[in-house]
């Protein structure tokens, strides 16, 4: 029996709309201008044709109006301000810590630079062969720090996880004593990271074990300045008095002050005391937690904990066959799931941990710690520490899920932390207080976070007959998708980030993927785009304002070193030309259109007083805070009700 197919309607003209089209044209006009209608299957085949061509002359349309926004869009003037400065495969750069960082220290294969940042000549550099022979010299990483005035604590990490200490002073380098005497061969430890204090009292470097991956710790160690600036002093006594001898005796090493660990069972597994993943595999399978065989098997509570963080690690890790066979292959093999890392800060004196010497405005009194990118911050005292010189966690900040970044104002007043869940947490330390809590979008990951300087202090911290609290309230946010908001951390801010920026780039692909605040100047960013492009970025216009040319020169984007020196305006940027380190140079103060921008300039000494806000204090901001909000109620209400009187005055005197 024949099977009837329904023919399908879409786009099809029926012979009843035909009729309908038929029966309501004008009768009334000339027969001969009419077309005698066409029979089927041309009526069909016609109105494909006429349905092909519409969609033809949409698409058309569409792609003209793209064109004339593309056309119409702003885009960065491209300016060529790039020097390429002669120094063999620079590999990190930092600059000085002053207030208009006139040396940039450079760290390349076995050698360290100073480099003056104004007429970018080399006036000093330090051969590391000299004093290490036995082990790699390449740095990797470089931090800086301000002793005195023209005097510079230098710390260098090369790959090999060896640190180098060296005192920058008239024009010179000095080199200190290694924080560990071992050789490489003897060493059973790696650097992997330094924070040093802002007036170089403390170091605290990341500690990682070789033979176990999840024993680390972090050393805290204290500088010993006086006795530095001692040493210092006699070596430029006998250098006047053309002493000519050997180089100088290395200075004094930083002495040990506390050593913080890791949390007890946090990144082992909780059933067992394994940290080898073969051991922990073979107790799975080995246990006598398991009773009868088959499907008939009955499993207790800990044997299943065993088995969920075995899976959940696994699948974090998402072990292919070749990593398995290297873990089967070899007993000794540690699972990188137990890897520990550690992002830190120093604190200084605040409402969590208080010092009793309040003269100092910044005195570092506590380390704020991140383990394994958890979801809580733990706070170490510096001042209260064991018998075997280890430090206990006192305070911990507890956050709603994993933390992914976390930072300080350049006060140090303001802390905010991002968390994985893209909540933005700010946090008052002197007050105690939560500043302000924001939510971005869950189609985006939070990559940075930043504090941007003010020219003027908020008017909610003015407060009669006090000190004006100098404290940056604004927080700039970059996501994975190019996407750049502002959030308001004041005391009375709305909770609603403001975007800022979208990815509106030359490249329609391109976006932003490292921004970085340029100190001192409130309404400049500094932007590199995912295909290596560097813009400078003004939030007052929430636009580009310029490229800069970077001569072919690569960036790699997972290890960016960009810096802006306030001596003549100069911007470094390290990166690779021609498979080698280089480092480039961009005088900014020739790009016309930023004029405007360096002559606004937020105060260059950002520190707040007093550093402890007490509770007297806190109570007449609040009140403070409250009497304006009522008072600018008052002030609308007013206004409107002289508008009414207005309007009623007006509505008489015509009558």
């Amino acid at each position: 029996m024949p099977i009837q197919k329904t023919k399908s309607e879409d786009n099809v003209v029926t012979y009843s709309v035909l009729d309908r089209e038929i029966s309501n044209s004008d009768f009334l006009g000339d027969p001969d201008l009419y077309r005698d209608i066409l029979p089927q299957p041309f009526r069909r085949i016609d109105k494909i044709l006429q349905t092909l061509l519409e969609e033809a002359w949409t698409k058309i349309e569409k792609n003209e109006n793209e064109r004339k926004i593309e056309q119409n869009k702003h885009r960065a003037q491209v300016f060529n301000t790039s020097t390429i400065l002669d120094l063999p495969n620079v590999n990190c750069i930092c600059l000085s810590s002053d207030d208009y960082n006139d040396y940039v220290f450079a760290g390349s294969m076995g050698f360290i630079y100073a480099i003056d940042s104004g007429n970018l000549q080399t006036i000093d550099k330090f051969d590391l062969s000299k004093i290490e022979t036995d082990t790699s010299t390449n740095i990797t990483k470089i931090y800086s720090s301000q002793l005195k005035s023209s005097v510079y604590l230098i710390v260098s990490i090369t790959d090999s996880g060896f640190l180098f200490m060296h005192i920058f002073m008239k024009e010179k380098f000095y080199f200190v004593q290694s924080l560990s005497q071992e050789s490489d061969t003897e060493r059973k430890f790696l650097y992997k990271k330094c924070q040093i204090t802002k007036n170089s009292d403390y170091i605290a470097v990341f500690i990682e074990m070789k033979s176990n991956l999840s024993d680390c710790l972090i050393e805290i160690h204290k500088c010993p300045k006086e006795l530095w600036f001692q040493s210092l002093e006699s070596i430029e006594h006998k250098r006047d008095e053309s002493e000519v001898g050997n180089e100088p005796a290395p200075l004094a090493k930083p002495n040990l002050l506390c050593k913080i660990k890791p949390p007890a069972n946090q990144f082992r597994f909780q059933s067992s005391n394994h940290q080898n993943l073969n051991q922990v595999l073979k107790q799975a399978e080995h246990s006598q937690d398991i009773i009868g065989t088959g499907l008939n098997s009955i499993f207790n509570k800990t044997f299943i904990d065993l088995k969920c963080q075995l899976a959940e690690k696994c699948f974090a890790l998402k072990l292919t066959e070749e990593s398995m066979n290297q873990i089967n292959g070899n007993r000794n093999f540690d699972f990188t799931g137990n890897k520990v890392k550690a992002d830190f800060i120093f604190l200084p004196s605040n409402k969590l941990i208080w010092s009793g010497n309040t003269d100092l405005n910044d005195n570092v009194t506590s380390i704020a710690v991140c383990w394994n990118n958890s979801n809580q911050i733990c706070l170490y005292p510096l001042g209260r520490v064991s018998k075997e010189l280890e430090s206990k966690c006192e305070c911990i900040l507890p956050f709603s899920a994993q933390i992914s970044h976390f930072q300080t104002s350049k006060c140090n007043n303001l802390l905010a932390v991002s968390l994985k869940d893209n909540n933005i947490v700010v946090f008052d330390l002197n007050m105690g207080i939560e500043r302000t809590c924001v939510h971005i979008a869950d189609s985006e990951i939070i990559r940075q976070v930043h504090f941007m300087p003010k020219s003027v202090p908020s008017s909610s911290f003015l407060i009669e007959n006090s000190v004006v609290f100098k404290i940056e309230s604004e927080l700039v946010c970059l996501t994975n998708l190019g996407n750049l908001y502002s959030i308001d951390c004041g005391l009375n801010s709305k909770k609603i980030p403001r975007h800022l920026f979208k990815p509106q780039l030359a490249n329609k692909d391109d976006k932003l993927t490292f921004v970085k605040p340029i100190y001192c100047y409130p309404n400049l960013l500094m932007a590199i785009s995912e295909t290596n492009k560097l813009y400078l970025f003004g939030m007052d216009k929430s636009q580009l304002l310029c490229e800069l040319d970077q001569s072919e020169l690569t960036v790699e984007l997972d290890n960016i070193n960009l810096d802006f020196s306030l001596k003549c305006h100069n911007l470094f940027l390290n990166g690779k030309l021609n498979e080698n380190g280089r480092l480039i140079n961009h005088c900014v103060k020739s790009v016309g259109n930023l004029d405007g921008y360096f002559n606004m300039m937020a105060p260059i000494m950002a520190d707040c007083l007093p550093i402890n806000a007490h509770l007297d204090d806190r109570v007449k901001i609040l009140l403070k805070n409250k009497s304006d909000e009522h008072q600018e109620r008052r002030n609308r209400l007013k206004n409107v009700w002289n508008e009414l009187s207005e309007l009623r005055n007006y509505s008489k005197h015509n009558h």
